[in-house]
């Protein structure tokens, strides 16, 4: 079982895609509370930014730190766990957690 403990940090050292792009997350977490709340994940030109979002509540994949985790380390796919409703978000931002 893995366990993200800070999910900015986290984010910044995972190796989302070459290609530009961004993707909003969501992040719910019962057991650290600092991270919970809304992250835009910017690659633009080999590298990655990671800010905190606010008010885009309505866009974006929602999810728990554990699926977060299950996804980053290639446990599960995104679309599996959208098909199984255990993350919402519109198609194409569940889709761009693949790249």
């Amino acid at each position: 079982m893995t366990r993200i403990v800070d999910v900015r940090a986290f984010l910044l050292q995972y190796r989302f895609t070459d290609e530009d792009g961004a993707v909003l997350l969501h992040i719910e977490d019962d057991f650290l509370p600092e991270n919970e709340g809304s992250y835009l994940i910017r690659t633009e030109g080999g590298k990655t930014a990671v800010s905190k979002a606010n008010g885009l509540e309505e866009r974006g994949v929602h999810c728990s730190v554990q699926q977060l985790a299950s996804i980053l380390i290639g446990f599960k796919r995104p679309i599996a766990l959208e098909r199984e409703q255990m993350i919402l978000g519109e198609e194409a931002a569940v889709s761009n957690l693949i790249k």
